[in-house]
């Protein structure tokens, strides 16, 4: 179908969600449920596409027709009123497209959700911006019932099932996925749980690509890349028993996306239930957290992964052993180490993250904030130490022109400056790689978040 079709009824929100949130994972379980209960084979399937975040959050089409689409809520409230924009879009779309089911989906259970019909109210009364294409709820509204016989258009409509709820929590919506797969493979769980992972990455590729698309002007009309219901019974129907690279990054940028999210909690709690106030730092906060979150996860798998072993100098990856890299993955990533080491440090530092660096620049000195969380007692300073270097040296680009390493509570001037100088002796002058990477190395120090923070704090009222 022509873009032109569409002019009002499609939007772009690509570049606030990726395959590991809720829509992705929801898309996801919509598809399965699908195969299964229709018992799709691989040639069957090759009929059927998805498509993110075009006409709908997610729409399914079979034969290049739009026949599902659905729509994704994660509010906490229960009240109908408070998705009436949802519902009257969703309600717009069905009779755009003739035989087009629409979907609600929702993290609450709602009130009277089997009256909705007689509970939802007419949207707010808005006009869209001159420069925009997309209509507002109330104009959805209006599209809607300007005919009389509207009303029919219910039967199209449905709030999602899930089992015996018609609402899915954040933290449940995994199970039902895995609960589809093995439905699928009857195979044991660390099958399940490898092909799960895979198909996130499957819908964050797509989403990363859709995001590109949308930012180049000349490809933004083409269209809209799906996912063939093929790519992903192929995924479930293989076997997984040996971990893969792509396999190990799928669950590390997942842990990556729930403890921002989870972080994102804890402060809006805090904020809503507290006297605490932020002001402009507040803004810095949002700004660098956002920044981190929206780029990295639209990093490709080995940008992600360089990007991790970055903030995590501690920690020793070995690319070329995707079973070692399995086997060390808690260790590798502990949300622990994100929620209390990495995230309050982008929240703390009153200043603006470097784009490309992701480090803090004071006086032409870089600060790198990390997941370093380890207590500052002798023994355990001195093996960090020794991994940091270690992993230094084994990559040269880890730290390179890297200053400081803010941590959370160790500050150590520079690390094992004799050793290092003894093996920058050892190395020819030609070798000027290998220069740039001891001398940067050399003069590496650990710096705790309250001491960063002063330093950045002194020097914004100097």
């Amino acid at each position: 179908m022509e873009e032109e079709q569409f002019v009002g009824y499609v939007y772009n929100a690509t570049p606030s969600w990726n395959g590991y949130s809720h829509q992705g994972k929801v898309a996801l379980y919509v598809v399965l449920k699908m195969i299964n209960d229709q018992s799709l084979n691989r040639e069957q399937c090759s009929e059927y596409e998805l498509e993110l975040d075009y006409f709908e959050d997610f729409s399914i089409l079979k034969n290049d027709v739009y026949i599902e689409a659905h729509q994704v809520k994660t509010y906490s409230d229960s009240k109908i009123t408070k998705y009436n924009d949802a519902i009257w879009t969703l309600l717009a779309k069905a009779k755009k497209i003739e035989n087009c089911n629409v979907y609600l989906h929702t993290t609450t259970e709602l009130e009277h959700r089997e009256s909705i019909p007689n509970e939802v109210s007419m949207p707010k009364v808005e006009t869209r911006k001159k420069d925009s294409d997309l209509l507002k709820p109330y104009e959805y509204y209006q599209f809607v019932t300007e005919d009389p016989q509207w009303k029919v258009l219910w039967e199209r409509f449905t709030l999602f099932s899930y089992a015996n709820n018609q609402h899915c929590e954040l933290k449940s919506i995994k199970e039902f996925i895995e609960s589809e797969i093995y439905n699928f493979k009857c195979d044991f769980s660390q099958n399940i749980t490898r092909a799960y992972s895979l198909l996130l990455r499957i819908i964050d590729l797509n989403v990363c690509a859709r995001h590109i698309q949308n930012q180049d002007k000349k490809r933004k009309k083409e269209r809209k890349e799906r996912i063939s219901f093929q790519t992903i019974y192929d995924i479930v129907n293989k076997n997984h028993d040996q971990p893969t690279l792509e396999y190990c990054i799928s669950v590390l940028k997942e842990r990556f996306h729930n403890s921002i999210n989870r972080y994102l909690q804890v402060i809006e709690v805090e904020e809503k239930h507290t006297a605490y106030h932020r002001e402009k730092e507040h803004e810095l906060y949002k700004r660098n957290i956002s920044f981190i979150y929206e780029k990295i996860m639209k990093l490709e798998d080995l940008e992600f992964l360089n990007f991790f072993m970055t903030i995590s100098p501690q920690q020793t990856i070995d690319k070329n052993n995707p079973r070692d890299f399995d086997r060390k993955i808690n260790e590798l990533f502990a949300e622990s180490e994100m929620i209390n080491g990495y995230l309050p440090i982008l929240d703390k530092i009153e200043q603006l993250i470097h784009e490309e660096k992701y480090w803090f620049s004071l006086n032409n000195t870089s600060y790198l904030p990390t997941t370093i969380v380890d207590g500052d007692s002798v023994g355990i300073v001195a093996t960090l130490v020794q991994k940091i270097l270690n992993n230094s040296i084994s990559n040269d680009e880890l730290l390179f022109e890297v200053d400081y390493i803010i941590n959370k509570f160790i500050t150590r001037g520079n690390l094992y400056p004799e050793k290092v100088t003894k093996e920058y002796e050892e190395i020819e002058d030609t070798d000027q790689l290998a220069f740039k990477k001891y001398t940067t190395t050399k003069k590496i120090q650990l710096i705790k978040l309250e001491n960063a923070i002063e330093e950045f704090t002194n020097d914004k009222h100097h």
